[in-house]
């Protein structure tokens, strides 16, 4: 939404909103810096500076002429856990996810399809799934990566249950117009674009092959290892802050590093606020909810939209609503979820977690020659591009000739990064939160990698060349 002329325009796309005539294309220098080092927007943001994103949980009050955010729901994972046992825990969940997904397969006239991985969520979708007659599992991957791939488990998976299961093969050999294509279903909110630019075609073939409606599991039951500091929390979700990046000012010109290291600050202070004090491992599912689910998750999902009905039970009201009762030891690695599977669905819980993503070694595709190093060659060497404005294009290009995915970050930087080491492993016997916080910085500190910041970039500049922004 924006104002724009002594209204509030608002609609589903930021790509819509552009055609107001004169309306303001500055950039979000914090929006920007967000992608960069995070891999996706945070919060309100996007790429304009007078575009703002309605967040989930909030809604927009307009009253004597003014317009403010305001939050109606707010995600409190643990906060009303009061002692009840794992076993009462397991079974009310069991209730909660039977209702979900039944609820969300619909009929067999919608013709559902579940997108099954070889971990813990899409397991236990089918599990609560598995008895019905119309259920289809899809997976997808590259063929190569073994039995201990996603895919390989998945289709396992199926056959346990009895589904009929189909695989589609990712692939890069239309790296450039894939990749340009999803980009602008997803306003360049995130990197989703650049990591699996051929998403849009595999919705494109499940939908012809007459499949409506599909179900997706997203990590709403507890996200990696328990967190005793706010540094980590930020760390364990991936929010980094532009500033803090080892090396990445020198990819820059201008004044363009200094600013979005500012605002980048700005943001993660944002995020902590109201979190000083309070549990770290609720702050930390509550970033990994409102932020890396709702932004870059959401994008994920924005090209499936197009064609499929797309629905998540794990998100349903009931389960969020749950998630506020189970303590935070029971969120940690999913740990109540686990003990669903092992008590609800042995046999499924038997067959062998996925060990392997499926996905494609991008440092090594744009390293080696492949369409991908093709397309990021063609891309720096466009001259005429705007982007030029603040990225350093034989910066750029030196990172990108050497081949290397490793980004030096000179004696200064290693000094620093040796020595946080040496006090977190000293600190380890005495302080979890201590020691914690300084792993949380050296995650915070690390340098981008070469194959990120370049793919980024890529988003970065496929929006500005489009829609023309105000550097």
């Amino acid at each position: 939404y924006t104002k724009w002329r002594e209204m509030l325009c608002f609609a589903p796309e930021v790509k819509s909103l552009l055609a107001l005539p004169g309306l303001s294309r500055k950039v979000d220098y914090a929006a920007l810096s967000s992608l960069l080092v995070s891999g996706h927007l945070c919060g309100e943001q996007t790429l304009f500076e007078g575009v703002r994103h309605l967040k989930g949980g909030h809604a927009l009050h307009i009253r004597d002429g003014k317009v403010e955010q305001v939050e109606y729901w707010r995600f409190a994972p643990g906060s009303r856990a009061a002692g009840e046992s794992p076993e009462d825990l397991v079974e009310q969940l069991s209730a909660i996810l039977d209702r979900a997904v039944n609820r969300d397969l619909g009929s067999s006239d919608d013709r559902p399809a579940i997108f099954l991985s070889g971990g813990y969520d899409s397991r236990a979708i089918l599990g609560y799934a598995r008895g019905r007659a119309d259920v289809h599992t899809v997976s997808w991957g590259l063929r190569e990566n073994g039995q201990e791939s996603d895919a390989a488990v998945a289709a396992k998976l199926a056959e346990r249950c009895s589904a009929k299961h189909m695989f589609l093969e990712r692939q890069t050999s239309r790296f450039g117009e894939w990749f340009e294509e999803m980009n602008y279903l997803t306003d360049a909110q995130s990197d989703v674009a650049a990591f699996h630019p051929q998403e849009f075609e595999l919705m494109k073939r499940i939908r012809e092959l007459g499949f409506q409606r599909v179900i997706r599991g997203d990590e709403t039951f507890g996200w990696h290892r328990r967190s005793f500091a706010l540094t980590a929390a930020l760390a364990s979700v991936g929010l980094r802050q532009f500033g803090l990046v080892e090396g990445l000012d020198r990819f820059f010109v201008g004044a363009a590093a200094d600013r979005m290291s500012r605002e980048s600050r700005t943001v993660a202070e944002t995020l902590l606020e109201g979190w000083v004090g309070s549990s770290a491992n609720q702050c930390k599912d509550y970033l990994y909810y409102t932020q890396r689910l709702q932004n870059y998750l959401n994008s994920c999902c924005r090209h499936k939209q197009v064609l499929l009905e797309h629905c998540n039970p794990l998100l349903d009201d009931e389960v969020l609503e749950f998630l506020s009762f189970v303590p935070d030891q029971l969120r940690t690695d999913k740990k109540l979820l686990r003990m669903l599977l092992a008590e609800k669905f042995p046999d499924l819980d038997r067959i062998a977690y996925a060990r392997v993503s499926g996905l494609e070694n991008w440092s090594e595709l744009w390293r080696e020659d492949t369409p991908v190093r093709d397309y990021i060659e063609a891309q720096l060497a466009d001259r005429e591009s705007v982007i030029w404005t603040i990225f350093d294009r034989p910066a750029l290009l030196r990172l990108f000739e050497s081949r290397s995915d490793k980004m030096d970050y000179g004696w200064s930087g290693l000094a620093k990064r040796t020595m946080t080491r040496v006090t977190r492993d000293a600190l380890k016997p005495f302080s979890r939160s201590a020691a914690d916080s300084l792993q949380g910085s050296l995650a915070l500190q690390a340098p981008l990698g070469a194959t990120k910041l370049l793919l980024r970039f890529l988003v970065v500049k496929n929006w500005s060349d489009r829609f023309e922004p105000e550097f």
